[in-house]
């Protein structure tokens, strides 16, 4: 096969790999270059070698995608990573391959799909959360908005003109002298005058203020989020209480309260949020985590046609320490996240807008529990 046509063709097999990006699993290629000890064909064992350097090219391009603190993580066991690269991979499949019998170099491309949920077992694992047996993990909460703009007071912009007037006159004298003789007398004729220049100078400047638009969101709590969450969290060793039962039992801000603060700004006023800490804190709750996830207008993708829906994330979490009752510690923020952006398509807006929505609850929530356990928190 020449060398040409097997470089259109790993063209081709990124493309794909682009186009099958937008749907679950997740397929990523790999390619890898290998100088053989001949130039004729090369052996089994050169053929393997190769093979496993492309499947280590997929999950080097894969692992590109992780945050700071997966990659933290990652570090000290990359080692026993790449040595079972077969455990994350699974469908892979040799798209192209060719020799160059000139250089006596193979290379090889491959496609393979990463099995995600195994990846992110067993970084969980790693955590000393993720080896809690069941009823022995850190109890966690959370409240996750998801707002819709329902409408936006834009302001004119002020214009300040400033303008500066000078002007500048100048003077000077001429003079000139007539003399005639008449017989044995003289007689002299002396004339001045002034001329005067004048020089106008204008400067203008100023400023221009502008006032941040006035937005109002129409604010819910997704019960698709809330799933997605805590399935993340729980997975990763975390004992989930709902704020319900915890409003319920110990006291707090009521959800619809909370709602109206969370509909105008991107936080609760502080008395709000002291009551919501005190009473996790009152039902023994470790962990608090807060958030809101903004959904923009839909449109159309343009590589499927299908409806396409930008969500934008951010969240936190807290840690409580319900073990210094009454005295009360503050609590201290262990984890952030955004804002960050992420999209899905669906057949109409609404898929479109469900399918963002877990997407960005699941994979805001996979980013704070990395914090967590890069930071030993548990």
């Amino acid at each position: 096969m020449s060398k040409k046509i097997s470089q259109i063709g790993f063209a081709l097999l990124l493309c794909l790999s682009s186009l099958l990006a937008h749907a679950a699993p997740v397929q990523k290629t790999g390619k890898f270059s290998l100088t053989t000890n001949s130039n004729s064909e090369p052996t089994k064992k050169e053929r393997e070698t190769a093979i496993q350097g492309a499947k280590v090219d997929v999950w080097n391009n894969y692992a590109a995608s992780f945050n700071q603190s997966r990659l933290k993580q990652m570090g000290p066991r990359q080692t026993e990573i790449l040595g079972n690269l077969d455990q994350f991979l699974s469908n892979v499949s040799i798209a192209d391959e060719y020799f160059d019998k000139k250089t006596s170099t193979l290379t090889i491309a491959l496609a393979a799909q990463i099995n995600e949920a195994k990846v992110d077992a067993y970084f969980s694992q790693m955590s000393t959360a993720g080896k809690a047996q069941s009823g022995e993990g850190s109890s966690m909460a959370f409240i996750f908005m998801a707002r819709k703009q329902s409408s936006a007071k834009e302001f004119d912009a002020k214009r300040t003109k400033i303008k500066e007037m000078s002007s500048e006159t100048s003077s000077g004298d001429r003079s000139s002298d007539n003399t005639r003789n008449q017989g044995n007398g003289s007689s002299d004729n002396s004339s001045e005058s002034t001329s005067v220049s004048k020089t106008n100078k204008s400067v203008t400047g100023g400023s221009t203020e502008r006032k941040a638009d006035n937005l109002v969101y129409v604010v819910t709590s997704s019960q698709d989020v809330d799933t997605a969450m805590a399935d993340v969290f729980t997975s990763n060793g975390f004992e989930i209480n709902t704020y319900d039962d915890i409003q319920g039992n110990c006291g707090g801000e009521p959800i619809e309260s909370i709602k109206e603060d969370f509909a105008t700004t991107d936080d609760m006023t502080p008395p709000k949020r002291k009551k919501m800490m005190d009473a996790a804190m009152e039902c023994n709750v470790r962990f608090m985590a807060t958030g809101t996830i903004d959904i923009g207008v839909a449109d159309n993708d343009p590589v499927s046609g299908n409806r396409r829906v930008f969500v934008s994330v951010r969240g936190q979490i807290n840690q409580l320490f319900p073990e210094a009752l009454p005295q009360k510690k503050l609590p201290r923020r262990v984890a952030s996240v955004g804002p960050v952006q992420f999209s899905a398509t669906g057949a109409n807006e609404k898929v479109a807008m469900i399918n963002a929505l877990n997407k960005a609850a699941k994979e805001t929530a996979i980013a704070l529990v990395d914090q967590l356990n890069a930071k030993g928190i548990h």
